[in-house]
């Protein structure tokens, strides 16, 4: 099995700056999020609920233009699905909320794993640390967000997001710190 690293150490090497450039942005974000989590958690709901809206019209504008196709009423209950959705979210916010905070504890969990298995495929000179204290805050905070539903969804998503991202940034800046002092052998 090849090593990821290894096998991408010249791009890793060329992209510090942008990397280091990322983690900025995601600690500063992140902090954000964290002092203000309510209007964090809001907004991602707003933002989805618009997305899902938008993305449902055009859905079903496509549909109605491709009548005569296969697959148009797979097409169109997905159509109708991403309208539903964009319009809990916007019209209950609380139930999206909800929703949202569900689906994300499940998203930090997974992303939690992928990092700690991204981490194991360095070798052991390869700076890691972070990678896996940043998979394991992933999956703790994952976690924490089932365990206290419903009572925390209001203001979990935006202080979660917050620590996440505050905890990505300081991995992706210490990861590119780290990559000036690393040769190849």
């Amino acid at each position: 099995m090849a090593n990821f690293f290894e096998d991408n150490y010249e791009i890793f090497q060329k992209q510090r700056g942008v990397l280091f450039f990322e983690g900025c942005l995601f600690t500063v974000l992140g902090i954000m999020a964290i002092c203000l989590p309510v209007v964090f958690t809001l907004a991602v709901n707003f933002i989805l609920g618009g997305l899902f809206i938008a993305g449902g019209l055009c859905q079903l504008y496509r549909v109605i233009k491709t009548w005569n196709i296969e697959g148009k009423w797979a097409a169109l209950f997905s159509a109708i699905i991403a309208l539903f959705a964009g319009c809990v979210l916007l019209g209950k916010p609380i139930i999206g909320i909800l929703a949202l905070t569900t689906i994300l504890a499940i998203y930090f969990i997974m992303s939690g794993i992928t990092k700690i298995l991204f981490a194991a495929s360095f070798e052991e000179k390869t700076p890691r640390f972070w990678i896996v204290m940043s998979g394991c805050i992933s999956c703790i905070l994952g976690v924490l967000l089932i365990v206290g539903l419903p009572e925390t969804a209001v203001w979990a998503i935006g202080l979660i997001v917050g620590i996440d991202m505050l905890f990505f940034g300081i991995m992706l800046m210490s990861f590119a710190s780290e990559l000036k002092k690393i040769t190849k052998e």
